[in-house]
């Protein structure tokens, strides 16, 4: 039904329009529409179909890795090509030791218009797949990489109850195959995994695996704007269910909370504009299996896009939970000589998070700065330090690039990241 639905609602075009703000000021008094069209003005009009906009921007984080290898990459977006609204969308990496493709389609702007529809493709493949063991006391020392192969299709259809962002209904399905391959590095460590995470590495090495996620998210949503917010809230739940469809008997529940406040330090200082304080907390578990019965690239993750100083996969559990505090400000740069389009803010904040295998029988509020973990069975939180910065076209907020420095108590780490993931894109880490 979703399919058909969504298939119906890509022939017919974009959904209609809903209310929304423009800038930043005033506070919004209940939840709006938020984002801008391509222009920073009135979303397009459905009757009159605005000629095609085409947009390359590079993948300046396929470059290179020390695990990746030199690679290039980039995606090209296609805004309101087949009817008014749409956008669509090809990007590829090509590196050494990582290959991507993911390909998708709006319907339309899922900020902007009442009822959207997306439907993605995705593939990937790796030689340089790590797995360091289940639970929060794993360490950076004893891990195994492996060969993966991804193949994902996705579609969602996404409604806002009401003529605002106050509530969104968003039902998914989510096609996953995977397959492991070889070991490529470190075999001999396997064998000191612990006997749980053991048993997810030979849960996934089978000839392959494929299931789908069927489930619904809801969000409610009063930012002033989508990519970079200065004030308001995002709070997104999303539920699923992973079915079988090789056979097997593996299925589990998956969900997730997240919650982001911005909050305007002009409100207190007025002369601090555009001083703000981003908090958020994000909460993930899978339940109906054990660690042992789930293949390891099912697990709940953190890494460097919600805990800093963790590399990709760092930290696999059944559970996850996560929390922030960043204070972001502008600062002056070599742009503002030569154009007003441009504005760069910097931040600093602080993350402390980590992931369980039974956060109700683990958690503990306690905070570890050593890799050491000791005591009771439960799992202390980890503390990261981050500093960073943004590059974002000041007419649009939209955000052009951001960076980031991470310091934690393995080690640091610099990446490009997102300041907010978001329920409404396609593979969103909190689906």
């Amino acid at each position: 039904m979703l399919l058909a639905t969504l298939a119906l609602l890509l022939a017919a075009g974009p959904g209609t329009e809903v209310h929304r703000t423009e800038g930043h000021d005033p506070v919004p008094t209940r939840p709006v529409i938020v984002g801008v069209s391509l222009d920073g003005q009135a979303p397009p009009d459905s009757t009159q179909r605005p000629p095609v906009a085409w947009q390359l921007t590079p993948e300046l984080n396929a470059l290179y890795s020390p695990r990746r290898g030199f690679g290039l990459g980039a995606n090209l977006t296609a805004h309101h090509l087949g009817w008014s609204g749409s956008r669509w969308r090809a990007g590829t990496i090509l590196a050494q030791r990582y290959q991507r493709l993911a390909l998708s389609v709006y319907s339309a702007s899922p900020y902007q218009s009442r009822v959207h529809g997306m439907f993605g493709l995705y593939a990937r493949t790796t030689t340089e797949r790590p797995f360091f063991g289940a639970g929060g006391r794993t360490s950076d020392t004893l891990s195994v990489r492996f060969q993966h192969t991804t193949l994902d299709a996705e579609a969602l259809l996404g409604a806002y109850a009401f003529d605002h962002t106050g509530l969104l209904v968003q039902p998914f399905v989510r096609v996953r195959w995977d397959r492991i391959g070889r070991i490529t590095e470190a075999a001999d460590q396997l064998p000191l995994l612990d006997a749980a995470s053991q048993g997810s590495v030979a849960a996934a090495q089978v000839e392959s695996r494929t299931g789908a996620y069927v489930g619904v998210s809801f969000a409610s949503d009063t930012r002033d704007a989508a990519e970079y917010a200065r004030q308001g809230w995002l709070a997104q739940v999303s539920g699923s269910r992973y079915l079988a469809l090789d056979g097997s008997d593996l299925g589990f529940w998956q969900g997730s909370a997240t919650v982001y406040g911005f909050l305007p330090i002009a409100d207190l200082v007025p002369a601090l504009r555009h001083h703000v304080v981003q908090l958020s907390a994000h909460v993930a578990t899978r339940r109906g299996v054990t660690v042992e019965a789930l293949p390891f690239y099912y697990l709940a993750v953190l890494d460097y896009r919600m805990l800093g100083a963790y590399g990709r996969y760092r930290l696999t559990g059944l559970d996850a939970f996560v929390t922030s505090a960043t204070y972001r400000f502008p600062v002056p740069s070599l742009f503002d000589l030569v154009t007003d389009a441009l504005a760069t803010d910097a931040f600093v904040g602080v993350q402390l998070g980590n992931v369980y295998n039974r956060i109700e029988d683990e958690f503990s509020a306690r905070v570890s700065f050593t890799s050491d973990f000791e005591g009771d069975g439960r799992v202390p939180l980890r503390p990261v330090f981050v500093l960073g910065g943004s590059l974002l076209d000041r007419a649009r907020s939209d955000l052009i690039l951001t960076a980031q420095f991470s310091l934690g108590t393995e080690r640091a780490f610099a990446s490009e990241i997102r300041l907010v993931y978001d329920l409404r894109r396609f593979r969103s880490p909190l689906r």
